[in-house]
């Protein structure tokens, strides 16, 4: 019998305790291409490269498998979205926190210059209020213009800190929340 309070006890401990996720996303909205990539603990979950093909993303994985996702966009799958994600926010650690710019136009370095100066002062405001709610995160910023070639690329890469307690308690209060939201009142 103590052996098999061993294995509930070492299960909860890996529910309770903090892994350490590594999300990767690059895109270059130019040529249509991109990559996204997830490591769990050092381990690579999925990397896939992707691209968007009338309303749906494209994942190609490395063995060649392609999948495609519908990209919704509707009031219902916004608010499902964000209540989880705001949930789930407070629950999250993040450590460190990326962004990647990289704009150019081939005959306008004015434009080029213009836009990547924007994109940095955006971002620099956007990682202020971040930092208001999570100041344990380290950010990155690299905003860079290209004066010799036409291109748009972004990338985003996020270090987070979370319990699989976490994401299931997260998600199963999200999706009791949506439950017990009235349904549209009538006369009102």
């Amino acid at each position: 019998m103590s052996f098999f309070y061993a294995i509930i006890l070492a299960l909860l401990i890996v529910c309770v305790s903090q892994l350490t996720l590594k999300l990767k996303v690059l895109f270059n909205i130019k040529n249509n291409t991109g990559k996204l990539q997830l490591k769990f603990v050092g381990i690579r979950i999925f990397d896939f490269d992707i691209s968007i093909k009338s309303q749906c993303l494209k994942l190609v994985s490395k063995s060649g498998k392609t999948k495609y996702l519908p990209i919704e966009l509707n009031q219902q799958s916004l608010q499902e979205y964000a209540d989880f994600q705001s949930i789930l926010f407070k629950k999250t650690y993040f450590k460190t926190l990326a962004i990647y710019f990289n704009f150019g136009v081939k005959s306008n370095a004015f434009v080029s210059a213009m836009i990547c100066g924007y994109v940095d002062v955006i971002c620099k405001m956007l990682y202020a209020i971040f930092k208001t709610k999570k100041s344990e995160v380290q950010t990155k910023l690299k905003v860079y213009p290209s004066f010799k070639n036409d291109v748009i690329k972004f990338g985003f890469k996020a270090k987070i800190s979370l319990s699989i307690y976490d994401l299931i308690w997260s998600f199963s209060e999200a999706m009791l929340s949506k439950q017990l939201k009235p349904k549209n009142k009538k006369g009102v």
